[in-house]
């Protein structure tokens, strides 16, 4: 899936950034919502919400533009 990524340094500082981010609302989140104990829950929504950036950051735009182009 991400093996058309570039390899520069600007997309992975924000690639690293990005996943700072999404670590800190999870800790937040499950700092502040005390319904959440299991870890797992904590790795799998974080792992997923960051699927779904990365699709919508990489494939999406690609595809929203290629759609534009069409029309």
């Amino acid at each position: 899936m991400f093996a058309d990524l570039k390899l520069n340094f600007k997309f992975w500082l924000t690639v690293v950034f990005d996943i700072c981010m999404l670590a800190m609302i999870c800790v937040v989140t499950t700092k502040y919502v005390s319904d959440i104990y299991s870890d797992l829950f904590i790795f799998t929504t974080g792992f997923l919400i960051l699927l779904i950036w990365y699709f919508v950051r990489v494939y999406f735009k690609n595809i929203v533009l290629k759609c534009i182009k069409k029309v």
